[in-house]
Parts: structure tokens; C-alpha cells; sequence
């Protein structure tokens, strides 16, 4: 019996898709779990020469692994029939006989979204990055008590269609509370009209009656319990994480191990477990939040996230070793997974400058709030000389990765070399 975790060490966009795909071909896995976030996740893979952005639906999925959705994720009903609809485009014959979904996985609805979106706008110039999907909105409301859906609530439609009056009232109350606080653009109004809309709920009623119809509803941890090789499938990165990451500019949820820990543990699963934490020689950012070494000279021809969406503009940046130890320390993977590898970096970030000119060498050195610190810092940078593709790999494991092991490393879309077999042996 064996788990393999793999979460990102960035702020997303790391390669974790194309390597759970590759896993999955290589170990064979019996279920692919997601273990956080939802459908914000863009996670891509070359399928037959022809990229695919995997969102619920796990990255295993061209190979047939199934994918459970865990009681940690965030369902989008609507947008998992666009998926599908996809992977059918893509050769997928019948996505949803993959695809099993946690009865108590909150499910998220257009009225999460509309004030998600309304949220972010008014905050203007301070905006956080949201995706604008509406998950931020519906964590809150769960915690807090307020009306929340789970996805067994789609199989009774007298309840779903209560559920449904419920959020959008409470999420009308919601906007209004933002509004009258904040100057109205006319992308704002026209936001709260569509959350206004009376026919709303009665046609998310029908949509989301027809993914019941063919989405099978499960206890998740009895999935896992019947499953000898797991591989679970993390969202964003590390540096995004809930509690981690640089507040406000968050995600909400926990982007390392720890969820999926909770999820083998609830199981009762004996077997072993390993956690690969995968980082790319180019680090990036989409969307608001600090970022000490952007570069806005920099680009990467084959980058699959350049649409800069709702969330914002997709940001490159040179290798910050303060950044990825940081998320190493929070992380503590038993081995990297390095993306990326034909791109050759010919500096590295080894420490920041504040303003007042003081050295900062240590993320745990910098002031709260540390988002507002990081972002008054500057990189100090070494250049370094790569020749031979190799040494990328070994440039990483002597000044980067403070002795974490390159288990895989990849230098194309669904090219890895294996450099251990501390996961496929």
C-alpha cells in the first residue's frame, strides 16, 4: 500500500498536473484524490501533442485512473460539465464513470461567484488575486455558519432548491454590505444585477439535477479504504496556503500535505506515504501579490498559463532560494520533483534588501505583516553559469533546495527523468 502526495512549492503553476499524469502512467494508481481547492485549479497536460487544463477532474484521468473529490474541495457542478464536455472533445469517451464526488464536499453556486467577483472589484488597486469562482465566499460562509451547500444536497431537489434560495439571499445581503461601502463601476452593477436574477435558481436546479444524474455520490474515505495506490493530487503551491502563504494574498485552504495527511489518517491506511513537492526553475505568479524577483523581461515560450483571466496577469520571475526554503520548511517533502529544467537560469536570488538597506537572508527575518514587507524587499542576486542541461538539476540540489533530494525532473510537457526510485520501486 502506498500514498504519493504532491504539492507545489510556488505559488502555483508549477507542473504538478503533468506530474500526476505522469505518475499515473508509471505506478498505476487505483484513485487519483484531490485534496483542496476546486475548479480555480488549471492544472495542464500534452495529451496526444494537445494540451488539456485538467480542473476537478483529476490529471490521471487520459490514463483512466479514477478521481474522488474529496470532502476538502470546493464542486462546481456547472463548470464539471464543461470539463467533461472537454475531455470528451479530447478522446475521453465517458468523463463522469471516472469521476466520484465526496457527499460533503461544499458546493459552490453562480451567487458564490457573482459576489466573489463583486468583492475583488471593489477593492480596486488592494485587490488579493481571487480566481473569482466564488470559493473564498463559500469557506467563509461554511465557517461562519451561513447557508452552504454539499454535493449530496444535489440529489434531493426539494432541498437543492431551498439550499439555492437560501445562498442567493444570503449572498444578495452579502453584496449589498460591499457595495454601499464602496464606489460602483459598471462591471459591479452589472454583477449584482445577474445575482439579482429570479430565474437563477430554478435553472441551476435543473443543471445541477442532471450532474446528479450522472455524477456517483460517495463516503470518500470508503473510496480510499478500497484503494492499495493512491496518488493525491494537491492545488496551487505552497506559497498560497492558508496559513503559510503572505495574508491577503491567500488562498483558502491548505495547499501542502496536511489535508491529504487528514484524509489517509480518517482511512485508517497503514501503508507508506511519501509527499514530492514539485518547483520549476522559472518561478511565476498569476494575479495580484509580492513577488520579489518579477522580471518583466522574462518569458517562457512554452508556458501554458499566459491567459491572464479574472485573477490577473500571469507574472515570471528568477530563482528566489529564500522563497522556495521557505516552502521547503513549511512543506518538508521527501523529495522535489524539478519542472522546467531546459530553461537555464543565469542568476539566483541568495537574499533581499529592505529599504532601510538592511540584509534580510531568511524569510523568518522579515516583519509582519510579511506580505507588506516582501514587497518593499529587493533581490541580491548571484549570476551563475549552466552549461550541460544537468547541471540545472545539480545547480538546484547544491544552492537552492538546502539537501532535499531531485527525484523526478522534467525538461518537456510529459518528459521526466527519473533520478530515484524512492516512488516507483
Amino acid at each position: 500500500m502506498r500514498a504519493t502526495i504532491v504539492c507545489g512549492l510556488g505559488f502555483g503553476d508549477e507542473g504538478k498536473g503533468e506530474t500526476i499524469a505522469y505518475l499515473s502512467r508509471r505506478v498505476r494508481p487505483d484513485l487519483v484524490v484531490r485534496f483542496n481547492g476546486g475548479a480555480q485549479a488549471a492544472h495542464h497536460v500534452k495529451h496526444n501533442g494537445v494540451r488539456f487544463r485538467f480542473s476537478q477532474f483529476g490529471s490521471g484521468s487520459f490514463e483512466g485512473v479514477p478521481t474522488l473529490l474529496s470532502s476538502f474541495t470546493f464542486v462546481d457542478p456547472l463548470l464539471l460539465i464543461d470539463e467533461a464536455e472537454r475531455l470528451k472533445g479530447a478522446g475521453l469517451a465517458s468523463p463522469f464513470s471516472l469521476l466520484h464526488v465526496d457527499a460533503e464536499a461544499v458546493t459552490l453556486t453562480a451567487f458564490h461567484a457573482y459576489v466573489n467577483r463583486i468583492e475583488e472589484l471593489s477593492r480596486a488597486e488592494d485587490r488579493h488575486g481571487s480566481c473569482g469562482l466564488g470559493i473564498g465566499v463559500a469557506f467563509q460562509d461554511e465557517r461562519s455558519g451561513a447557508p452552504t451547500m454539499r454535493f449530496a444536497d444535489l440529489y434531493d431537489v426539494s432541498l437543492l432548491r431551498r439550499r439555492l434560495q437560501q445562498i442567493r439571499e444570503h449572498q444578495i445581503e452579502r453584496a449589498r454590505s460591499v457595495m454601499g461601502a464602496a464606489p460602483l463601476s459598471k462591471q459591479i452593477e452589472e454583477l449584482f444585477t445577474d445575482l439579482c436574477e429570479p430565474a437563477m435558481p430554478e435553472f441551476l436546479v435543473q443543471r445541477y439535477t442532471a450532474v446528479a444524474r450522472l455524477v456517483l455520490c460517495v463516503d470518500g474515505l470508503a473510496k480510499i479504504r478500497e484503494s492499495s495506490t493512491l496518488l493525491f493530487e494537491g492545488a496551487q503551491g505552497m506559497l498560497l496556503d492558508m496559513e503559510a502563504g503572505f495574508f491577503p494574498h491567500v488562498t483558502p485552504s491548505h495547499t501542502g500535505p496536511r489535508n491529504a495527511e487528514r484524509l489517509l489518517d480518517a482511512a485508517g491506511f497503514t501503508g507508506e506515504r511519501r509527499t514530492l513537492g514539485v518547483i520549476r526553475t522559472l518561478p511565476t505568479r498569476h494575479g495580484h501579490g509580492p513577488f520579489p524577483t518579477e522580471d518583466p523581461a522574462l518569458c517562457f515560450e512554452r508556458d501554458n498559463n499566459l491567459e491572464p483571466g479574472f485573477q490577473g496577469n500571469f507574472r515570471v520571475g528568477h530563482a528566489d532560494r529564500l522563497l522556495l526554503r521557505y516552502a521547503l520548511d513549511c512543506m518538508r517533502p521527501d523529495g522535489i520533483v524539478l519542472t522546467h529544467t531546459d530553461y537555464r537560469p543565469d542568476r539566483i536570488c541568495v537574499a533581499y534588501k529592505e529599504q532601510s538597506g538592511a540584509l534580510v537572508e531568511s524569510i523568518a527575518d522579515l516583519p509582519e505583516p510579511k506580505a507588506d514587507a516582501l514587497r518593499r524587499c529587493r533581490p541580491v542576486y548571484e549570476s551563475v553559469e549552466i552549461s550541460p542541461p544537468g547541471d540545472v538539476i545539480a545547480l538546484y540540489e547544491e544552492r537552492m533546495l538546502d539537501r532535499n533530494p531531485v527525484v523526478f525532473a522534467s525538461d518537456a510537457p510529459g518528459r521526466f527523468i527519473e533520478r530515484s526510485s524512492m516512488i516507483l520501486r
